[in-house]
């Protein structure tokens, strides 16, 4: 993401301008935002013909930033089941919130700092026969071998990043995913 913010100088102000708008919204507009955005990828999607598995990754900069956001994240996503949706966060307030949504994979994003209370809320999810979209990431330098994790081959350098998650698809199946830094 600091890449990119470097060689794209527009990104970062784009960014903080679309976290303020968000940030101001109530309710009902935060959803009429998510749904309208949705609704464009999906027919973006259709007329460059793409096959009918529409994947959206929620967040490729940022997180969800209170409570209120994922509850209006959750009601658009579930008011859009044409679209498949995935991300990560270390917001971990969002799980419950997000847990059970039918039509979104959530990772939950871990490191070094919060493995511990990260993994116990993943355990928390891994035993509920009613939830089967929360899933878990640890990303640091050592794989934690207890917790026996795939890693990422893009960040793994064994992958090309361009057309890398589409031919992998690690995260789209619900994998337990490592992302070693590099």
């Amino acid at each position: 993401m600091d890449k990119l913010i470097r060689v794209y100088k527009g990104v970062k102000n784009v960014l903080q301008h679309n976290t303020q708008i968000l940030k101001e919204a109530t309710h009902d507009e935060k959803v009429a935002l998510f749904i309208t955005e949705f609704v464009r990828f999906y027919n973006e999607e259709k007329r460059r013909g793409k096959s009918d598995a529409f994947w959206y990754r929620i967040h490729w900069s940022g997180d969800v930033f209170n409570e209120e956001y994922a509850r209006a994240l959750r009601e658009a996503i579930e008011a859009c089941p044409f679209v498949k949706f995935w991300g990560y966060t270390r917001s971990l307030f969002s799980v419950p919130i997000l847990a059970g949504t039918k039509n979104l994979r959530w990772y939950i994003s871990a490191d070094a700092t919060n493995v511990k209370e990260s993994w116990e809320l993943y355990q928390k999810y891994l035993m509920d026969p009613e939830v089967n979209n929360i899933h878990f990431c640890y990303l640091g330098r050592e794989r934690p071998k207890e917790l026996k994790l795939a890693t990422c081959p893009v960040d793994a350098g064994k992958m090309d990043l361009e057309g890398g998650c589409h031919k992998c698809q690690l995260c789209l199946k619900g994998a337990r995913i490592f992302f070693p830094e590099k």
